[in-house]
């Protein structure tokens, strides 16, 4: 089979459009995220338009000063969109934070943009989470 010019062309053409339809950008993931099981680890994830970022760790852990749910940990930092990632750069974390959010794949999934940790959660085993759980947008 012979390859022309113009096949080659309309491979290149494909391949582009399929690369630029997997590129996100800052709107896609500016906004609220929420990653738990709605009981003991409830993770909010903020990205504001500023690139910077704050994560507030929750539990049904009922805090006696406030009498609601208690905050277990945070962190903030900076955030930007590389290709498909999400790169975190922490600046403060609390010691029950501290490595809970860091860089993640964008991904699309069922029409909805999710974000995918790279390796495996340092999760509480005592919550028996899934090591892999994804970030979705809690609101826009």
């Amino acid at each position: 089979m012979r390859i022309t010019y113009l096949m080659l062309l309309s491979i290149c053409v494909a391949l582009t459009a399929f690369a630029a339809s997997s590129t996100f950008g800052d709107k896609d993931v500016v906004g609220q995220w929420y990653r738990g099981d709605h009981l003991g680890y409830n993770v909010v994830l903020t990205l504001s338009p500023d690139h910077a970022y704050k994560v507030s760790w929750r539990g049904d852990e009922i805090d006696p000063k406030t009498n609601r749910p208690g905050e277990y940990g945070s962190a903030s930092g900076k955030w930007k969109v590389e290709g498909d990632r999400l790169v975190i750069t922490p600046q403060k974390e609390t010691k029950d934070t501290k490595g809970d959010v860091s860089t993640m794949r964008l991904q699309r999934q069922r029409g909805k943009i999710v974000l995918t940790p790279l390796r495996p959660l340092p999760v509480p085993t005592i919550f028996h989470l899934d090591p892999m759980m994804v970030f979705e947008r809690e609101s826009r």
